[in-house]
């Protein structure tokens, strides 16, 4: 029946062809151009009920196709993958993934590198801390080994 269709509408176009774009078409001229196009497909009377016959028939299924894009049934869903994505765009998405990587590295790297530094600033300034701290020791470790002398030699000068 589709190749019937087909034909039809071959055989209809050739026919509305023939009608030139300033002549009036009148509703028993559409009439008479369908019988001869649908008459060419099969026995005479019988084309037009047949492709009357066959649209019918198509009717229901597409009422059910309307009623189901109302209602949303083919609406694509969010996580739903209908389409492959083109190897071209995966690749620039991978590169653009590896090089926002290659970026947040580097950020991570110049951050170790400034923390180091510092920690490095702090250890040089603890050095200096301690080496001044061995200095007052050692100061006062004189002072201490001054003090018993000559508290050494005032014990020595009261004895005799």
């Amino acid at each position: 029946t589709f190749a019937a269709l087909n034909t039809t509408a071959v055989n209809l176009a050739m026919h509305i062809a023939g009608v030139a774009e300033d002549d009036i078409v009148t509703v028993p001229d559409i009439e008479d151009i369908l019988k001869k196009g649908c008459n060419t497909v099969g026995p005479i009377g019988t084309g037009l009920d047949r492709v009357k016959s066959f649209t019918e028939s198509l009717l229901p299924p597409l009422q059910q196709m309307a009623k189901n894009i109302q209602d949303g049934d083919y609406d694509q869903q969010g996580d739903a993958d209908t389409k492959s994505e083109p190897p071209y765009d995966a690749r620039a998405k991978q590169f653009k993934e590896q090089f926002s990587l290659g970026d947040q590295l580097k950020t991570q790297l110049e951050y170790k590198q400034s923390e180091n530094f510092e920690l490095k600033k702090m250890v040089k300034i603890k050095g200096e801390e301690v080496s001044q701290q061995a200095v007052r020791a050692d100061m006062l470790e004189k002072r201490l080994e001054n003090a018993r002398r000559d508290g050494d030699g005032k014990l020595d000068a009261m004895k005799q």
